[in-house]
């Protein structure tokens, strides 16, 4: 669905794009810090930026609408916030702009997204690399024994 009344309810689902927030939306860096004062719009330019980066359309204050031209993954995605709340935020405000976007199939998945605080981040990276580790020497161990039954008793 595209034309004039789509961007219309599209702008009632998401903040149209002011032209500071556009240039942050459609920057090409790899990793986006989004920094400013309370009540600035940081939440809504981080939303939009995925929303975007995850195909879904976004449409700033001059009509114009922008579509990622190769969109990425949820599983792609790391989005860090400093509280669970603000991260709860991020997520809830994700969701509805790809249901309004028509990516309802990934406004599904984003509770499984990593978006989450620092700390989330840390422990969750630093759960994974000890359970890997625990594997790895589970292993050679388990090699070790079977090696050594298989030699028999000297």
């Amino acid at each position: 669905m595209s034309g004039p009344s789509h961007a219309r309810r599209q702008l009632t689902a998401l903040t149209a794009l002011t032209d500071a927030q556009r240039r942050v939306v459609l920057a090409n860096e790899t990793h986006v810090l989004v920094g400013a004062g309370a009540g600035s719009g940081k939440t809504s330019t981080v939303v939009q930026k995925l929303c975007y980066l995850l195909g879904g359309s976004v449409v700033d204050v001059h009509g114009e609408t922008y579509k990622h031209p190769a969109p990425i993954t949820l599983s792609d995605i790391a989005a860090i916030t400093f509280t669970n709340e603000s991260a709860a935020d991020l997520k809830r405000k994700l969701r509805a702009a790809l249901v309004a976007t028509g990516l309802r199939s990934l406004a599904m998945d984003v509770d499984a997204a990593r978006i989450g605080t620092i700390h989330g981040f840390v422990f969750s990276n630093c759960s994974k690399a000890f359970r890997s580790f625990r594997r790895a020497r589970n292993a050679r161990h388990h090699r070790q024994d079977a090696e050594s039954e298989s030699h028999g008793p000297r």
